[in-house]
């Protein structure tokens, strides 16, 4: 049985994703750190895996307590793939940004 859709629709207008990050920034829980950056070649290591319906994230901390997104690969029936793929070390924003995104700017 499938619980997860992966062809469910997740996108967002600019706009939206703009309000969300600047909420973000302007709130109590914001440490400095804007996002981060994935190569697609770690992406999809992820979802080449057979059966993996998506990627799902968590969030952690690295051993510098510094906040990260731990990605692995999901099933259609809400499994994690822990015999697979999983990425972090992102590429942290700031420092490597878009300077000029809406994403990042109020």
């Amino acid at each position: 049985m499938s619980i997860l859709d992966p062809n469910q629709d997740h996108s967002i207008t600019l706009e939206e994703g703009a309000d969300m990050t600047s909420n973000y920034r302007n709130s109590n829980t914001f440490n400095g750190k804007y996002g981060g950056f994935f190569g697609r070649k770690a992406l999809l290591a992820i979802l080449s895996q057979e059966n993996c319906a998506g990627i799902r994230y968590y969030y952690g901390l690295n051993s510098e307590n510094v906040p990260v997104i731990v990605l692995i690969g999901a099933t259609e029936d809400n499994r994690d793939q822990v015999e697979g793929e999983l990425a972090e070390m992102s590429t942290p924003c700031p420092n490597n940004c878009d300077e000029d995104s809406p994403l990042r700017n109020d």
